[in-house]
């Protein structure tokens, strides 16, 4: 996208934000960006810098590579809407890699709050969200995740508030999904964190409960918990693979299924795992961590293998809107690619700071913690409508359900189907059931 074509985007685009009463503040509508504010706040000057850390190498890059681009287009279009409403100060994002490494996150979260910098969008993963949380909490710095969902991070009054929901839901989504297409062995193999360790947990407990539920023989076998640091992974996938030729011999491969809680390390995992033809024969599972993985899309072999084994893998579902697709249509004029639902939630918490800051008129965390969920009482943005539960977390969600198809050619990830929470069922989509008719039983 050239920079003429992305500023008549940004001034064209009306996504209506309304702010009602806010703690004692003003009441005012606005409309991004070129919309007003009734109330200006006059204690702001100049370049007000919010912190941005972000996975933009390491084995979780991509989704790091679509929040950038993200809190990027919230920054112009922020700064637009400041500009039309005669506002003193303007947004500026100072953007840190993690590498998805907790220690590296710490460093860089201490090097922001010694420039001054007591808000902070990111980071994405649980594992790096817990390595920072007692830093944050201490020094009272201001943190929005946008995907950092492990339950162990559920915590009510906090310095972290989390737009998107944790994993509580995703097991009963993956043990549904295996459920569907027939699985009652379902094995799991899972990264080694806090994250992949929370939805391990809450898979086994819904599948569990769906075997008591229907009275059918089954189980659950916990295979590996693996390294997901590791640069191979033939010795994991080799255990694997013996233990799913019993499981196979024992119950048929049209009964066994493997849930792979993981990163983007599920492309070297789909290597390795090419090479055994028992592994092709059963139905693989995905978690939240790989729709839209470029990695495994790109490469032939990884993308083949998730085409044959079927490999849908839930994520959260924002609502489609307008304000969505056009999220949508900047990064994939950036990156040649859809984003995952996290992007649009990272555009989100750039756009609520920015409206928080001009209310309280003060670059005050505590200020703004207090008024935050206010703010998303009447924000409408990229993800929908935000409302927190009592934890500071989104509160409720459905869960897309993505898989890798192959068109022309080509490999994209596509929705195979939408995980409903509160019925415990899935609705799938016409082209995943013409090429899995299986999973309509």
């Amino acid at each position: 996208m050239s920079t003429s074509s992305g500023s008549k985007l940004i001034i064209t685009v009306a996504v209506a934000f309304i702010i009602g009463l806010l703690a004692g503040y003003s009441v005012g509508v606005f409309t991004t960006p070129s919309g007003t504010i009734v109330k200006e706040s006059t204690g702001l000057q100049g370049e007000v810098n919010i912190g941005v850390i972000l996975p933009l190498t390491g084995g979780i890059a991509t989704y790091g590579e679509n929040s950038e681009v993200a809190a990027e287009l919230a920054e112009m279009e922020v700064n637009q809407w400041l500009k039309n409403i005669g506002a003193n100060w303007t947004l500026k994002l100072v953007t840190e890699d993690t590498a998805a490494d907790p220690t590296t996150a710490l460093n860089k979260v201490q090097t922001l709050n010694a420039m001054g910098i007591r808000f902070i969008v990111g980071p994405i993963t649980s594992p790096v969200l817990s390595g920072i949380k007692s830093y944050v909490d201490s020094n009272k710095i201001l943190v929005i995740s946008p995907a950092a969902n492990s339950v162990s991070l559920s915590i009510p009054g906090d310095w972290i508030y989390r737009y998107d929901p944790d994993v509580g839901a995703e097991g009963p989504a993956i043990a549904r999904i295996a459920w569907d297409s027939g699985v009652r062995c379902l094995a799991i193999m899972w990264a080694g964190n806090t994250w992949a360790d929370a939805v391990e947990e809450s898979t086994v407990s819904a599948f569990n409960n769906l075997l008591s539920k229907y009275g059918v023989q089954g189980k659950v076998v916990k295979i590996l918990r693996y390294d997901p640091t590791a640069e191979e992974f033939s010795t994991q996938v080799a255990t694997l693979a013996d233990t799913i030729k019993t499981l196979v011999d024992e119950y048929g491969a049209d009964k066994v299924g493997i849930a792979l809680i993981s990163w983007e390390e599920a492309a070297m995992i789909f290597y390795e795992a090419d090479s055994y033809p028992v592994l092709k024969e059963v139905k693989w599972i995905g978690a939240d961590a790989v729709p839209g993985s470029a990695v495994i899309v790109e490469n032939e072999v990884p993308a083949s293998f998730a085409v044959k084994t079927g490999f849908p893998s839930p994520v959260f579902s924002p609502a489609e809107s307008p304000i969505m697709e056009h999220v949508r249509e900047y990064i994939r004029d950036k990156l040649g690619r859809d984003p995952d639902p996290y992007s649009y939630a990272t555009y989100d918490a750039v756009w609520t700071l920015a409206i928080a800051l001009q209310q309280v008129g003060k670059y005050d965390p505590e200020l703004v913690r207090n008024i935050l969920p206010d703010v998303l009482k009447h924000y409408y943005g990229a993800v929908g409508y935000i409302e927190l539960n009592e934890n500071g977390d989104y509160a409720y969600a459905n869960w897309a359900i993505w898989a890798v198809r192959k068109s022309d050619g080509s490999y994209t990830w596509d929705i195979a189907g939408i995980y409903y929470p509160k019925t415990d069922s899935i609705e799938w989509r016409s082209w995943w059931l013409e090429l899995h008719p299986e999973y309509q039983s």
